[in-house]
């Protein structure tokens, strides 16, 4: 009688503590499952930080760019336009060397002629 008694009262504590250590594991299970969903959280908002860093560092690049882009593009204009000038001048010497070759020629052969 006395190992049924002691059978009798070990069941319920044994169900008792199944039930406890069941909903101790549930219970690790959604904490441990919510810390890993933070962590991914707060790795995803470091990621994303970082991401609008670089963007704005290369938005300040790209500004830096397009304004050296902007000098060039203007100094070579002027480059441009000073060899317009000096062709322009050479054009006009050219024309001025040749009539004046041309007026030379004929004054020659007026005074050989004559």
């Amino acid at each position: 009688m006395y190992v049924e008694d002691m059978a009798i009262q070990f069941l319920p504590i044994v169900g008792a503590l199944s039930n406890v250590a069941g909903t101790a594991l549930g219970i690790y299970r959604k904490t441990n499952d919510e810390r890993k969903q933070r962590q991914a959280q707060a790795a995803l908002i470091e990621r994303i930080e970082k991401l609008e860093d670089a963007d704005v560092e290369q938005t300040g690049l790209i500004s830096d760019l397009a304004a050296d882009l902007e000098q060039f593009a203007r100094a070579v204009q002027a480059e441009i336009e000073a060899g317009r000038k000096r062709e322009a001048r050479i054009g006009f010497v050219a024309c001025a060397s040749f009539v004046t070759a041309v007026a030379s020629l004929i004054l020659s052969g007026i005074l050989l002629f004559k």
